[in-house]
């Protein structure tokens, strides 16, 4: 079966006031993840926790330099987002694109990925704030694993039912 290879406009999107707030505070999130390490990494000891178990009890162990990891892989993350971000028109859509909606469409996809690049930001800020405190005691509080969890599975679940709205308003038309 041969891929649907439909031929779509390509725009130049112009960024909205909450597309620059949500690079602006990604851009925030990913200094605050640098700078936590920074600060707590010479009041670390050598070997630190790097892995806890479902109870939050560590069960990995590694220098003290792996506190570095999260943030490296944040910063990765978020600049291959951020670059396939200036590509809406190779996004998935739920509708045919046409030269009426794509201006919409493409809007709302790269929202979408501007909201999606926070999502691991958001959840690594958390993990680095949480492993830097505890490396002392090497237990994570009871709230942290939940947390973990809700934050990337609720929040797309919200973004996915919002865009649904939106296509089934384009299908009517």
């Amino acid at each position: 079966m041969k891929p649907n290879r439909e031929k779509r406009p390509v725009l130049k999107l112009r960024l909205s006031r909450t597309d620059y707030l949500l690079e602006t505070f990604n851009i925030i999130l990913l200094l605050i993840i640098w700078i936590i390490p920074a600060i707590s990494f010479q009041n670390m000891p050598e070997i630190i926790p790097t892995h806890y178990g479902i109870d939050g009890q560590a069960d990995g162990w590694g220098s003290r330099s792996t506190i570095f990891i999260l943030p490296f892989i944040s910063l990765l993350l978020s600049i291959g987002l951020s670059t396939l971000n200036r590509f809406p028109h190779l996004f998935n859509y739920t509708v045919k694109v046409t030269e009426e909606n794509a201006l919409y469409l493409y809007t709302k996809g790269a929202r979408l990925f501007r909201i999606v690049k926070l999502i691991p930001a958001m959840v690594f800020l958390f993990i680095e704030w949480q492993v830097c405190n505890v490396s002392e005691n090497n237990q994570l509080p009871a709230w942290f694993l939940p947390v973990v969890i809700i934050i990337p599975v609720v929040l797309p679940v919200i973004m996915a039912l919002t865009l649904s709205k939106g296509s089934a308003a384009i299908k009517k038309k």
